[in-house]
Parts: C-alpha cells; structure tokens; sequence
C-alpha cells in the first residue's frame, strides 16, 4: 500500500504541475493576445494614415491628367486604393492599378503591394510589387518615392496603349504619299478633303501631298 501511495502521490504531482503551467500559458498567451491586438490596432491608423496622405494623393495626380480614369478608395478595413482606366479609342484595353497597405509579420511593420491588371493584356508589364516599411511619419518619404516609382512606371506601360500595334489596329491610318500605316495618335497632321481626313507621318509628306495636289 505504501508504494501505491507513493506513486497516487507522484500522479498528484504531476497534475498538479500540469494544471500550474496550463495557468502559466494562458496567462502568457493573454497578454500575447493582447499585445498583438495593440499591434493591430496601432497598423490600422497607420495604415490609414499612409493611405490617405502618401498613397491617394499620387494616384489622383495620375487620375487628374485622364478623362477616362476614376479613383476608388476603400474605407473599411481593406487598405486599398485604386485607379480605374476605362476603355478608350486613345487607350482601348481596361486598366485598375491598385496599392494597397497590409501588415507585416505580427503587424511590426506596413507592406505597400501595388497591382496593375490591363485587359485585353497584349504587353509584358509589371503585375505586382511589394514594399515593406516601418511605421512612422520619417517613411512617407520612402513610402511616397516609392508609390511614384510604381506610378511613373505604369505611365510607361499605359502609354505604350497609344500606339501599339495590336491595340490600335482599328485606329490605323495610312500616309497617302509614302504609304506608312501608322496609329492615328502618332500622325503629324491631317487635312480634310472631299468631307473625309486625310493622314499624314510627317509634315514633309503634308507638305508634299499639298504641293502635288
């Protein structure tokens, strides 16, 4: 009977220590979970913050310079701005670039992603891209050099919508004199005859069709 007691007691024991660390964990955990949930909160004003006055500014001054672009900006927990392209004889594909602010590993710190879709996609561009900051006002600079990189960048892409061969096949004129198929954007100057305009590559070929006709 003894050694049975003494092992009953070795049984206690252990639940004992096992009910004592359960405590110690919960405990540890909660304010784990606590800190965490400051941490959140903490990335959801910056967040907002960095979205309101980094991000929407310069993807306004892009907006600003389009007829055919409109600016959505999230306002719930979705960190997310975005600039919609609609579909132009200037520009005929659908365009949104979007950037949006997501938290870092255990919200220490703030990850700008900025995404472009261009549909129908004819063109090799730049999809996604990630920047990772940490918060505080002295990373606006860097935060805002950033987003104008991406933003200049995709003007780069955008452009090249204007005058690709593929997008603007229905807009394709011809020079009369040389005979040059080109995209109606890039056309030096046109001239109206007999109700219908006429094309030109260059001011010399104007000058030439003018002078012979």
């Amino acid at each position: 009977m003894t050694e049975i007691g003494d092992f009953s007691e070795k049984i206690a024991g252990r639940l004992t220590r096992q009910r004592v660390e359960n405590i110690q964990k919960k405990g540890s955990l909660n304010e784990e979970m606590q800190e965490l949930i400051k941490q959140r909160e903490a990335f959801r004003v910056e967040a907002r913050r960095v979205l309101t006055s980094v991000v929407l500014p310069r993807i306004r001054a892009v907006a600003h310079h389009f007829n055919n672009a409109v600016v959505e900006e999230s306002l719930g927990e979705d960190f997310r701005c975005a600039c919609h392209f609609g579909h132009t004889a200037r520009f005929p594909a659908t365009v949104t670039l979007t950037v949006s602010i997501m938290p870092g590993d255990r919200y220490e710190n703030l990850v700008l992603h900025h995404t472009l879709e261009i549909l129908p996609e004819f063109i090799d561009y730049e999809r996604h891209c990630d920047h990772r900051i940490s918060p505080g006002s002295r990373s606006d600079d860097t935060a805002g050099r950033w987003v104008e990189e991406k933003m200049l960048r995709f003007l780069d892409t955008y452009l090249q919508l204007e005058t690709h061969p593929i997008y603007q096949k229905e807009n394709l004129v011809t020079d009369p004199v040389c005979g040059m198929r080109l995209p109606l954007a890039e056309a030096a100057g046109s001239i109206q005859r007999e109700g219908r305009e006429i094309f030109f590559c260059s001011q010399a070929c104007r000058d030439t069709y003018l002078k012979e006709g």
